[in-house]
């Protein structure tokens, strides 16, 4: 029976949690310099081309005419050591499953490289679920931040603590 947190079919203009455990007991982000890379490829393909130009200047153009740009939005992230979240808005459809090819194959040969590992750093396929409601959407970014606080950098607000009736309608859309 397939999982309920691997969508196939993915809809325009919508918003997405989406989730991965790293495979190595050592963890998925070790330190800083490994967060940062992961974020480097979150923002080279989801940034503008000429905001990416400009960041990045000696960026192989290959590499810059891959990004989506407008096609899809981070609405938050948290990187802990073994697993990331991320809230994603796209607006057409299927860009999330391209976006997650790209930044974890990067990734993974960055961490392979450094590590000196062989094969998959993440569990199979990530899993996503739809958020099909503003008020979640809201309510998932700050458990994003909640649950992530000290392990990460965030350029999120302070959200204040979910209140267990907020936790209770946002439980259904996270994948523990």
């Amino acid at each position: 029976m397939p999982s309920k947190y691997i969508l196939r079919d993915l809809r325009k203009n919508s918003y997405y949690h989406v989730a991965n455990w790293g495979t190595d007991s050592q963890g998925l982000f070790r330190d800083d310099q490994d967060r940062k890379v992961f974020l480097f490829y979150l923002t080279i393909y989801t940034g503008s081309q000429q905001e990416i130009k400009v960041r990045y200047p000696d960026l192989p153009s290959r590499l810059i005419g891959k990004s989506f740009g407008e096609e899809i939005r981070i609405i938050g992230y948290g990187l802990l050591p073994d697993h990331f979240h991320l809230a994603l808005y796209q607006k057409g459809r299927n860009i999330v499953p391209d976006l997650m090819k790209r930044v974890i194959n990067g990734y993974t040969a960055y961490y392979n490289y450094k590590y000196h590992h062989q094969g998959p750093v993440v569990q199979g396929r990530y899993k996503s679920v739809l958020i099909d409601k503003q008020e979640i959407v809201d309510l998932l970014r700050r458990y994003v931040y909640q649950h992530s606080q000290n392990n990460w950098r965030s350029d999120l607000e302070d959200f204040s603590t979910l209140t267990e009736e907020e936790a209770s309608r946002v439980r259904p859309y996270i994948m523990e």
